[in-house]
């Protein structure tokens, strides 16, 4: 017995003495973090008064933060954490808002006559029959022929639930407007009804798609093809945000090849979009409903604007759309309280081969700017002061350094614009730390940033998949 004593308090003290050698070890690794600068152009001195705060991690177990202060010889500080089961980031939940498609199906039921057929099945019905087992065939139909309206094609994202339906499994489903069977959660038959009744926008008259079929030789189908054909087409694509108890979305009204819809039917007329939404037990609650019957125009748009982009103040008072309108770059600020126009501002001209537009949004002590890049060609500074967006200023973007892909933080002390980005990729996950400084005369310095956390080559070696848990932070002392 006293043997076993014995023995039981050797091995407690061996675990105990080796719990703290790798404890020590541990923590003298971590102490042993340093930072490397290679300056791509400037002068590093530019980013003096910067911090940059990193977090990087290992197999999900062992974490590093990482501060560290620009503009000087580098002395990074780190503490060190270790978890016996793996630590994944939840992330936090952003709803979507609401998204429709104007969505052309092609199924078939085989089972039924060409007249018994949904939308463009029945094109496809009556290209069968008229051709024999083993035969193929294709033409190409009018969609004015098939659907009056263009079918919608759902998916709402709003208080954490997900809600979706599409045209041919309304009709399917709910017939005359109910649900002949038990249906999951997610399809939502009165609000699809709601919406599908809302939008209806007539079909372009000359919008035309190509299908084909073959079968075989026993008579039964055996393929269907379709595919695109010159003619105009409409997608809606729509932009959307989400507030708590109110969802607003708009689209596009436009064709592919610019022609302005038929949106005469829609109540109220073309703009901003209103969904009222609410949940019972708290924002993110159980029960959660949105009011179709409650869905409404509330701020009147011009057709003739290109929409961008539409996004929520960080301080949820408002609304930013972006439109690109007569070769303009625009910003209108829409108050959420009232509905109307804070501020419209033409922040510059639109470039003549831009594409897309890039929005980095970020604070400082209350004060509200971002990053926006027409076109990806340049990029101004706008800066919110009392309530009210100015331009500070602009530069020429360096599309060589590839920066607006990796974008991770902005950090605005009142004179100088620090913008941090991920660079150098390895495995999917960015290894280096890009650090660009700009003031309103010109770019002051750009440079990235590497640890010793991830000099490994060999795909054996522990920091060759070292990576950061989040995005790299800055900001001035």
């Amino acid at each position: 017995m006293r043997k076993a004593l014995c023995l039981t308090g050797l091995l407690a003290a061996l675990a105990v003495g080796g719990t703290i050698g790798l404890n020590t070890a541990v923590n003298a690794a971590a102490d042993r973090v340093t930072m490397t600068e290679t300056t791509l152009q400037g002068n590093a001195a530019a980013a003096a008064g910067l911090q940059l705060h990193a977090r990087m991690e290992y197999a999900e177990q062992l974490f590093w933060n990482i501060d560290c202060d620009l503009g000087g010889p580098l002395a990074p500080t780190t503490t060190y954490e270790f978890y016996i089961s793996e630590q994944y980031s939840t992330g936090t939940n952003t709803d979507t808002g609401v998204h429709l498609e104007s969505y052309l199906e092609y199924g078939l039921d085989y089972e039924k006559d060409a007249e018994e057929q949904q939308g463009l099945g029945k094109a496809f019905k009556q290209l069968a029959d008229t051709i024999g087992p083993g035969e193929e065939a294709e033409t190409t139909v009018y969609v004015k022929d098939y659907f009056d309206y263009y079918p919608l094609s759902m998916s709402v994202d709003i208080g954490g639930r997900f809600f979706n339906f599409t045209e041919s499994e309304y009709l399917q489903y709910c017939p005359d407007g109910e649900a002949v069977v038990e249906l999951s959660p997610e399809y939502d038959v009165e609000l699809f009804a709601h919406l599908r009744q809302f939008f209806r926008i007539p079909v372009l008259p000359d919008q035309t798609v190509s299908i084909s079929i073959g079968k075989h030789t026993n008579g039964h189908i055996g393929s269907m093809g379709s595919g695109s054909t010159d003619s105009d087409c409409f997608y809606m694509n729509t932009h959307s945000v989400v507030t708590p108890g109110m969802c607003y979305f708009t689209f596009s009204p436009l064709s592919e090849q610019g022609k302005l819809m038929d949106l005469s039917l829609i109540p109220g007329g073309y703009g901003l979009y209103a969904l009222p939404w609410t949940a019972e037990g708290g924002v993110y609650g159980d029960t959660v409903q949105a009011h179709g019957d409650q869905l409404a125009m509330v701020y009147p748009l011009s057709t003739e604007a290109e929409i961008l982009l539409l996004q929520l103040s960080d301080d949820g008072s408002a609304l930013l759309l972006h439109t690109k309108e007569n070769d303009r770059y625009i910003l209108t600020v829409i108050d959420l309280a009232t509905m109307t126009t804070r501020q419209k501002l033409d922040v510059c001209a639109w470039p003549e081969e831009g594409h897309g537009l890039g929005v980095y949004s970020s604070q400082t002590d209350g004060t509200r700017y971002f990053a926006a890049m027409p076109g990806y060609e340049n990029f101004y500074l706008l800066v919110e002061e009392n309530g009210q967006y100015t331009v500070k200023f602009s530069h020429p973007w360096d599309n060589e350094l590839n920066m607006h892909h990796y974008f991770t933080d902005l950090c605005w002390n009142g004179e100088t614009l620090a913008i941090g980005y991920s660079s150098h990729y390895r495995q999917g996950f960015p290894v280096q730390f890009g650090v660009a400084v700009y003031d309103a005369d010109a770019l002051l310095y750009t440079g990235t940033y590497g640890t010793s956390l991830h000099t490994g080559t060999a795909e054996n070696f522990y920091s060759y998949y070292c990576q950061p848990a989040q995005a790299m932070q800055l900001r001035w002392k």
